[in-house]
């Protein structure tokens, strides 16, 4: 196999590991979102827009890896800068951050061949 289809083979996983992690997250968070709402102990306003943005970025991401992925990590650097207990639950939302790092690399890796 040659090098050039190696990398593309490499590429491609990346893609899709990227897609399958973060549309598998944005839904866990929508169902829970849901769950929770239901249950009448719904989330706080900026929680629901941390979740709408990194739900937007992954969904942008099928389509502009760059710009979804982007999306998905200034969402992130937002997230640090806002108290702790607001962002609920924390725990699997560590695949969000990684998901838009494999989207931007995956982006990155294309304009390089493209240029």
């Amino acid at each position: 196999m040659s090098s050039r289809k190696k990398d593309s083979a490499l590429l491609g996983t990346i893609k899709w590991i990227a897609r399958i992690l973060g549309s598998l997250v944005a839904l866990m968070v929508l169902v829970f979102g849901v769950g929770y709402a239901i249950q009448g102990s719904a989330p706080t306003g900026p929680a629901i827009i941390v979740f709408a943005f990194w739900i937007i970025g992954v969904v942008a991401a099928w389509k502009w890896e760059g710009f979804g992925g982007s999306l998905i990590l200034a969402n992130t650097l937002a997230c640090t800068l806002l108290p702790y207990d607001i962002i609920w639950p924390p725990n699997p939302l560590i695949v969000f951050p990684f998901c838009g790092v494999l989207f931007c690399i995956y982006w990155l890796a294309t304009q390089a061949k493209t240029t």
